[in-house]
């Protein structure tokens, strides 16, 4: 009987041991699976917080951040002040700290160190400005290795996707080869169409293209005809129609020649003031004839040959180059009539009468025209054209002076501001100009008609939100044009914003919303420390804009419309 119960106790026994064996396994087995899924749900949490939600096909993480990056940068100053950890990317900190507790018992150093790395960047709170490469990259890399799983989605809508160097070498360039733009010009006095000639002494021959309000496309074609005196500076300082073709200017305003695009032949080797071409083809070119000292008005008509006709104002001009113009069919000239008034004259071209030059009076100026330090190069006359004014403006000292030519008269010349890019759209004018300082920007605005001007000043917290991180830091890292009434402004932010376009009348520029047009610093897919920009150039016509943008994948160019949407030129004639 002893024995008997000595082995019930036995098995008594072992089966309570074996069951808090059994029990012990299972509380083991169960804590490193509850320990597994807060590593799973914190790594979770932090690929959601960095990333914002799955990424899209062929995007990388890097291109996620800089996405998030690109928008964080636009957090005004009061808002990073009272939000603090809350916003991105400091908002990730908690996550990331949640990470290293779990992985910290098991956790290499290296691992650890990962992790600790990037805490520390989170605790920054110039987090959002700063390139983030080298302690996410590692983390990112980490989490993938030791906790592998899908990136959350996020209540929060994604910032738009950007272009990028990887994007834009899939859109075909108005030239393959990248430029800093320093050497791009249009026509000084703005039409209906746009030509931007390209003529960088690196390229084999000038590249000249053509934008029209009609259509998305954009003309290129290489001035290959051109190249015996590619060196001699290239500038289109003529007006024309709206599909007429452009006259190239080369040497010293037209001293080497004044070319019809595609012509090897020049109209005429002239000091020029100025120059047209007709819807038919009819060119003329306004200049200083040295033999006969004075002014002439070069006529090439079809395959006739060139004329010359010398024009004798019956009053007096001061110097023909400040003093005269060729805008369209009309030759402006500002001279002082034998009774001493200053007045500005004009005349139709192709009237059979030219030689006498008995002009219009337009109307009395009140101010000579001040040629300003650095200007000495710059005409006194100058004038922009939309589909139902041609506009005329004149240099003064204090004020400058424009008038209207509408239904084939001119009006009475009114005052306008002295700076800015003259622009047209219906009957009024436009002076748009942006000023750099090391402290900001301010873009300033002006719209004229023939009653007179309304001027408006953008103070710099407009662009840059009084923050470094988007504030340009180049003269030429600025740009605004008028286009349709809206001040469109295109600028490169601080060091890692990008190029960023805000667009809107101004009345209410302010509070427009900040669109990313080019991110800089994203190349294959991973971040580029340097940044990929080479220069842009922001140019406007009557109903739309220009965006030129170089870069390692070439030139491009973009058109924006008056809603403020951007899109790639289909280029066609490019080499």
């Amino acid at each position: 009987m002893r024995a008997r119960a000595g082995r019930k106790r036995g098995i008594l026994f072992g089966g309570l041991g074996l069951a808090v064996v059994a029990g012990v396994a299972f509380a083991v087995v169960s804590a490193k699976q509850t320990a597994r899924r807060e590593a799973e749900a914190a790594a979770a949490a932090l690929r959601g917080c960095l990333l914002g939600g799955p990424l899209e096909p062929g995007e990388t993480a890097w291109q996620r951040v800089r996405r998030r990056q690109l928008s964080a940068l636009a957090v005004s100053e009061v808002e990073r002040g009272t939000q603090g950890a809350k916003l991105w990317p400091l908002s990730c900190r908690d996550p990331a700290g949640k990470v290293l507790d779990v992985l910290k018992p098991d956790a290499s150093e290296e691992h650890v160190d990962r992790l600790s790395r990037l805490i520390k960047f989170l605790n920054e709170t110039s987090a959002a400005s700063k390139d983030a490469t080298e302690v996410l990259e590692p983390v990112l890399a980490l989490l993938d290795e030791q906790l592998p799983g899908p990136v959350p989605a996020s209540k929060d809508a994604l910032p738009p996707t950007v272009q990028n160097l990887d994007s834009l070498s899939k859109i075909k360039p108005l030239s393959p080869k990248g430029t800093a733009l320093g050497r791009s010009f249009t026509e000084d006095n703005p039409g209906l169409s746009l030509p931007v000639l390209v003529d960088e002494e690196s390229m084999p021959a000038p590249l000249l293209c053509v934008f029209r309000n009609a259509g998305p496309g954009a003309k290129c074609r290489s001035l290959s005809e051109l190249s015996a005196i590619h060196g001699h500076g290239l500038r289109l300082l003529g007006t024309s129609d709206e599909a007429s073709p452009t006259l190239i200017f080369a040497g010293k305003r037209g001293s080497e020649g004044v070319f019809v695009a595609g012509s090897t032949a020049p109209l005429e080797k002239l000091y020029s003031y100025g120059g047209y071409v007709s819807a038919d083809g009819h060119a003329w070119v306004l200049g200083y004839d040295e033999a006969a000292k004075g002014m002439v008005l070069v006529d090439k008509a079809g395959p006739n040959p060139t004329a010359r006709t010398p024009l004798k104002p019956n009053f007096r001009v001061g110097n023909f180059f400040y003093g005269s113009q060729l805008l369209w069919d009309q030759v402006l000239v500002r001279g002082v009539t034998p009774d001493n008034e200053r007045r500005l004259f004009a005349m139709q071209i192709g009237r059979s009468d030219a030689g006498a030059f008995e002009p219009v009076d337009i109307g009395e100026l009140p101010e000579p025209g001040l040629i300003r330090q650095g200007e000495e190069e710059q005409p006194h006359l100058t004038g922009c054209r939309s589909e139902q004014a041609t506009v005329v403006r004149v240099r003064g000292r204090q004020h400058d002076q424009i008038t209207f030519r509408i239904n084939g008269a001119f009006s009475q010349p009114v005052s306008a501001p002295t700076w800015g890019v003259l622009g047209c759209h219906g009957t009024t004018a436009t002076m748009v100009t942006a000023g750099f300082s090391a402290a900001g920007s301010r873009l300033y605005h002006a719209s004229c008609t023939s009653a007179g001007c309304v001027q408006t000043e953008m103070k710099p917290e407009t662009l840059d939100n009084n923050s470094a991180d988007l504030r340009p830091v180049d003269e030429h890292d600025v740009q605004a044009v008028d286009l349709d009434g809206k001040l469109l402004a295109v600028w490169l932010a601080g060091a890692r914003g990008g190029l960023r376009l805000r667009m809107a009348a101004p009345e209410l520029f302010q509070r427009a919303p900040v669109q990313v047009l080019f991110d800089d610093h994203v190349a294959s897919g991973k971040n580029a420390s340097a940044s990929t920009l080479l220069g842009f150039r922001l140019y406007s016509r009557e109903h739309f804009a220009v965006l030129l943008l170089s870069s390692m994948a070439g030139v491009h160019a973009f058109r924006i419309d008056r809603d403020g949407s951007v899109k790639p030129f289909e280029v066609s004639g490019a080499d």
